[in-house]
Formats: structure tokens, C-alpha cells, sequence
């Protein structure tokens, strides 16, 4: 009882603080209840019913604990807003417990599928919400809500295909098929939303999947399978693509594309804000200028819109390389799993999740992973994925 309610809690807190919030209102310290409430239940839980209470605490995650601890350190010193700072980094704290969370609840039920199909299901419910109850933007572009970023709106369907492609089953016909759909669906809203990075993003996300993924389960399809499949999707990707074209070349994100480009360089702001977080680096190149204070001392007033930027601007040298040196060990561990397993289903599913790490590293350029929690529901999986597989192979 206590394992499912601290479950139930996990599913009520990324509705809460992705959908419900945007939609309707904010409950004041709601996140909050909610992460304390299934971290909570969870510890209980374990003390009921093993003597074993002891969680894992993978090294990425120790590694963002410290470089959180290291951020606070450092900006007690060089930041101008010391509570704004604290308040900054107690949110990037509770991020990293929930990232903490979904580790440790997949190494118990030996598979991360539970929070896959969460965030799945949320996604699918975000994007009906989008195409039935969604408003307009300013530019023509569909959003979630008056109070939703339409850039937001489209990586967390973007995280919803990857989630789609991982749970295919590629073993009966209809299924695929269905997916090939829903994808279609997630596509088709994503260029409504107008978002360049979230569809350039998703165009690499799906050819590397088909080209490096696909392959591997049409190696077991038998010749009539395989014929089937193939007639099959070539009808409904012309169909799809014939449709998607038109719809494409009609759409705000076809017009952002061809006048304002999609590089850094063609967007005199992005541009102004990379330049200017170098000039923060320059002007304290160890510490930075303090964890989130880039939104404070810009002239643009908000944040910088680059992991990259964000990293080296606020934290220095120091700050950057305790960051990175965490996706550089997932990396690893996802490269030396799909090595070490070569021939196997988990061979392709580690070549998923460094797809999609070489996604957000991509996705970097324009949006702060470290702010955003469905960005670290993906890392999260990478990890409790690798995590579960070693554990498998210790115990064999």
C-alpha cells in the first residue's frame, strides 16, 4: 500500500507541476508535499518489509549533490542575491531527489518501465490537452496554456516519442502501426508549436532510431513479416509525410525556420546572450557569477537558454566540469553496456539511451537541462537503466 500510494504521488507530482499548474492554478508549496510525500513513503515502505534500507546513490547523482554544495560554497561569495541563490539551488535539490527517486524505485522493481509509461501517458495527455483545449501564441504558435511556453510544450513531446520508442513492441504488426500513428500525432503538434530546436531535435531523434534501432529488430522479422511491415509502412509514411509536408510548409515553424534560421548565430538575441555569458566568464572565470544569477544580471533579464551558457556564465570553470563530468560517466556506462551485450535487446535499448543523450546534448545549445525537470526525468532513466542492467549482471 505504502509503495503504490508513493507511486501515485510520483505521477500526481508530474501532472501537478507540468500540466495541472499551466492549465488552472498553482497550490502554494505543492511540489514540495508531493516529493517529500512519495520520498516519504517510500523510506517507510522499505523499513516495513526488509531490514535492507539502505538506497543507491549512483555517481551522477552523487556528482550533482556536490556540485550543488560547491554552487552554494562558491555563490556565498561572488553572488549578489544570496537568498535568491539558496531558493534557486533548494529547487535544483529537490530536482535531483526526484531524480534520485526514480533511480532507486527501478533498481527495486528491476526495470524502469513504470515511470517510462508515466511520463508516456502524460505526454500523450499533454498533447490532446494541446491540440483540443490548446490557445495561440504570439506568432501563430500553439501552446499549452496562456502561461505555457510553446518551447516547453514541444520537448516535453519530444520526450514523449522517445518514450513511445522505447516501449514498442515491435513483435506484433499493430502495434507498430499504432505507434506509427501517435508519432505522426506528436510531429504533427510540434510543428504547431512552432519550436525550431524541438523539431530539428525530433527529426534527428527519429532518423538515428530508424537507422541505428529499427535495424536490429528487422534482423529477426521472418521474409513474410518483413514484407508486410515494409508495404505496410511505406503506405501510411507516404500518407503521414504527404500530409505532415503540407501542413509543415503552412506552419509558423516553416516561416521561423526559413527567416530567422535555427543556429545560434541567426538569432541576434541567442546570439547577445551567448556573448554575454561569456562576459560573465571573463569577468570571474572560477566561481562565475553565481547559480542563477544569469537572469539577474543580464540585460535581457531572463535566463540564458543554453546549458552551456547558463553553466559556464554561473559557475565557472569549476561549476562546468563537476556538472559535465556526470553525463561524461553516463555516457560511458551506456556505451560500455551496449559493448559488453552486443546481439541483445539490452544492447539496443542502451543504443536508445545514447540517442537520446546525444539528443539533449544537441538540445543544450537552446534549452538549461538543469532547470527543467523533464530533462531530468530523461538523465534519470538513463541511469536507472544502466543501473538495473549491471545489477543483473552482478547477480548472475
Amino acid at each position: 500500500m505504502l509503495y503504490k500510494l508513493s507511486q501515485l504521488l510520483f505521477i500526481l507530482f508530474i501532472f501537478y507541476t507540468g500540466w495541472f499548474q499551466e492549465l488552472f492554478f498553482q497550490i502554494p508549496r505543492m511540489p514540495l508535499i508531493l516529493g517529500l510525500g512519495m520520498i516519504i513513503l517510500l523510506v517507510l515502505y522499505k523499513m516495513s518489509t526488509t531490514e535492507n534500507t539502505t538506497f543507491a546513490l549512483p555517481k551522477p547523482i552523487s556528482i550533482w549533490l556536490f556540485f550543488s554544495y560547491y554552487a552554494l560554497l562558491s555563490g556565498l561569495f561572488v553572488a549578489s542575491d544570496k537568498s535568491h541563490l539558496i531558493n534557486s539551488l533548494f529547487t535544483y535539490i529537490q530536482i535531483l531527489v526526484m531524480v534520485f527517486y526514480i533511480v532507486n524505485i527501478s533498481i527495486m522493481e528491476k526495470d524502469n518501465k513504470f515511470f517510462i509509461k508515466s511520463y508516456f501517458i502524460y505526454s500523450v495527455i499533454y498533447m490532446f490537452t494541446m491540440l483540443f483545449w490548446g490557445v495561440g501564441a504570439k506568432g501563430g504558435r500553439l501552446a499549452l496554456s496562456e502561461n505555457s511556453n510553446p518551447n516547453g510544450d514541444a520537448l516535453t513531446l519530444l520526450y514523449g516519442v522517445f518514450c513511445l520508442l522505447t516501449l514498442l513492441d515491435t513483435k506484433k504488426l499493430y502495434r507498430i502501426l499504432f505507434s506509427l500513428g501517435l508519432i505522426g500525432l506528436f510531429s504533427y503538434t510540434i510543428i504547431l508549436t512552432g519550436s525550431r530546436k524541438s523539431f530539428v531535435a525530433l527529426v534527428f531523434l527519429l532518423l538515428l532510431w530508424f537507422v541505428l534501432i529499427f535495424r536490429g529488430y528487422w534482423k529477426i522479422y521472418s521474409l513474410g513479416k518483413k514484407a508486410i511491415l515494409l508495404l505496410v509502412i511505406v503506405i501510411i509514411s507516404y500518407t503521414a509525410v504527404s500530409q505532415l509536408v503540407s501542413i509543415f510548409l503552412e506552419s509558423t515553424l516553416y516561416w521561423r525556420l526559413i527567416e530567422g534560421g535555427y543556429t545560434v548565430s541567426s538569432d541576434t538575441t541567442r546570439s547577445g546572450m551567448y556573448q554575454e555569458a561569456l562576459q560573465f566568464f571573463h569577468e570571474n572565470p572560477l566561481f562565475g557569477v553565481g547559480f542563477k544569477h544569469y537572469e539577474l544580471l543580464s540585460r535581457y533579464q531572463t535566463y540564458s537558454h543554453s546549458t552551456y551558457a547558463e553553466i559556464i556564465s554561473t559557475t565557472g570553470i569549476i561549476g562546468t566540469l563537476l556538472y559535465f563530468s556526470a553525463y561524461i560517466i553516463i555516457i560511458y556506462n551506456l556505451f560500455l553496456l551496449y559493448k559488453r551485450t552486443r546481439g541483445t535487446m539490452t544492447s539496443l535499448k542502451s543504443l536508445q539511451y545514447l540517442i537520446l543523450m546525444a539528443t539533449m546534448l544537441a538540445l543544450g545549445i537552446g534549452v538549461i537541462h538543469f532547470y527543467n525537470i523533464t530533462d531530468n526525468i530523461m538523465f534519470a532513466l538513463m541511469i536507472s537503466f544502466y543501473q538495473v542492467e549491471k545489477n543483473k549482471q552482478r547477480s548472475h
